[in-house]
């Protein structure tokens, strides 16, 4: 299926070529990338499954000039709805910095590439282009590159995905479009900032705000700020100066339209990367339209996500030999992902951020020597989903289900319900203080106490590969949180 990107770019060439030819001749691939020579191949010379539908292979070859090559594939079964493909952030927040182990290691992931392209400045380390995780809009650019999504049956999408978020004001049809989403505050444009910026907003004193919560699939103007205010766990807050940002009173209604294209809808989850690599299980060579140059275009390590014609995923890094710094163009990235039978391909971030980990470790090779921090990744699980307040909780051991109960490793909800913790290695006791609320338990027993009354319960706190779980729904109740089991989707949502 021809895709926007794809489109544009055929037409950008055309229009450079009839209509400017010097600058056509100026982008023009060096003739070394279009000469015709010995093309770059990889083969399988190991193969383990990692998890039932989840394969490792580790593949070597060649490039086009002869050097050695060390591939990694991770294929994930497309049709296994317990298995997961996820992007997770960088600490969970945007403008932070993680190595891939570490995400894969917070997670509890069976496998984990790099993800998307990053930019680093005053002190943050932002995504390039746009990040959709759980259907949500949280990074948002019209930058021109290949953006790879997935709807939650993990059907690919892909193309040129340009958002344009806008509120909505009921009753009214007023618009307020939003202009910086997640970024460094501009008082020229609406800014929108989410629990993934941070606590606060970080606009300066002064600035107009609107403090948003979630209310029956809309939001609902609960207060104001005046620079700098705190984000609600499941809300918004809106900033911008007042030419821009119309002052809203309280209880005024907004809708939020995600504003990108229909052809996206339903789409789940979201990266941009580029370029596109291959389409039809043919080779794409337009890196250069979508705005590669320079030392990008020479050969380095390279990481690419993919899917074949049976909509099994693809997770690949290629790397020079252990002996020599080589790599691979983007024309021979290209070529390898179609012998490797890629359908569909999208270039990820690249050479020093190429990184692969499989089962607990890092099986590329850091090309600098050391693994380089990164603002995303690509992370494949198999767990039950528990989320907080709508943010997805890291588990790096998955939940269990016991005897109809979930039960979720103690550091992670603990931590999550901002309560802090106390285990006794002698009994065995684990004690939870929020607030003026206390907990306790003990593993293996099914009688846990609340404020200093008994309780019994269903399946006791457990250990398990190690790790200490206990069950999410007493745990978060006993503390404050209501739960709700969502059986069609098998997931545990906690509110606050």
């Amino acid at each position: 299926m021809v895709k926007k990107a794809r489109l544009y770019s055929l037409i950008v060439f055309i229009l450079l070529f009839l209509l400017l030819p010097e600058a056509a001749a100026a982008i023009a691939p060096p003739a070394a990338e279009i000469v015709p020579g010995p093309l770059p191949h990889l083969a399988a010379v190991e193969t383990r499954p990692l998890a039932q539908g989840v394969t490792y292979r580790r593949l070597a070859g060649t490039n086009g000039a002869g050097q050695p090559l060390v591939g990694h594939l991770v294929e994930v079964d497309g049709k296994d709805r317990s298995l997961e493909l996820r992007p997770v952030l960088a600490g969970d927040r945007l403008g932070k910095a993680e190595t891939v182990s570490a995400l894969a290691s917070r997670y509890g992931a069976l496998a984990a590439v790099n993800g998307g392209f990053f930019a680093r400045g005053d002190g943050l380390t932002m995504p390039v282009g746009n990040v959709v995780i759980d259907g949500r809009l949280l990074a948002a650019s019209d930058f021109w590159r290949t953006s790879f999504g997935l709807t939650r049956q993990k059907k690919v999408l892909y193309g040129f995905f340009a958002p344009q978020p806008v509120f909505k004001v009921a009753g009214s049809g007023t618009l307020i479009p939003v202009g910086n989403l997640n970024r460094p505050y501009r008082p020229d444009r609406t800014n929108l900032y989410q629990a993934v910026w941070g606590e606060r907003s970080g606009t300066p004193p002064g600035t107009r705000e609107l403090i948003l919560l979630p209310r029956d699939g809309r939001y609902l103007v609960t207060g104001s700020g005046q620079g700098n205010s705190p984000i609600p766990p499941a809300g918004m807050v809106l900033a911008g100066d007042p030419a821009v940002l119309p002052d809203l009173a309280p209880g005024t209604v907004l809708t939020f339209d995600p504003g990108w294209d229909p052809a996206w809808q339903g789409v789940h989850h979201l990266l941009t990367g580029g370029p596109l690599l291959v389409e039809g299980g043919r080779p794409v060579f337009q890196a250069v339209q979508e705005g590669f140059s320079g030392t990008v275009l020479g050969r380095r390590a390279r990481t690419a996500i993919g899917v074949r014609e049976n909509g099994n995923l693809l997770l690949v890094v290629v790397e020079g030999g252990e002996e020599q710094e080589s790599g691979v163009t983007l024309e021979e990235m290209a070529v390898l992902l179609g012998e490797l039978g890629a359908a569909t391909a999208v270039g990820l971030d690249g050479g020093g951020s190429s990184a692969m980990w499989v089962a607990g470790q890092l099986v590329s090779r850091p090309a600098t020597g050391t693994e380089r921090p990164v603002a995303n990744a690509l992370v494949v699980l198999r767990q039950i989903p528990v989320y907080l307040d709508g943010w997805r909780l890291p588990c790096d051991v998955p939940p269990a289900l016991v005897g109809g109960r979930v039960l979720v490793p103690l550091r992670a909800i603990f931590q999550g319900l901002d309560a802090t913790v106390h285990w006794d290695e002698a009994t065995r006791e684990i004690t939870a203080q929020r607030g003026e609320r206390q907990i306790r338990l003990t593993v293996g027993e099914k009688t846990a106490s609340v404020g200093g009354r008994p309780v019994k319960l269903d399946v006791p706190a457990q250990v398990v590969d190690g790790r200490t779980l206990v069950p999410v729904r007493f745990v978060s109740q006993a503390l404050g949180a209501a739960v709700e089991w969502r059986a069609a989707e098998r997931e545990v949502h906690i509110f606050r």
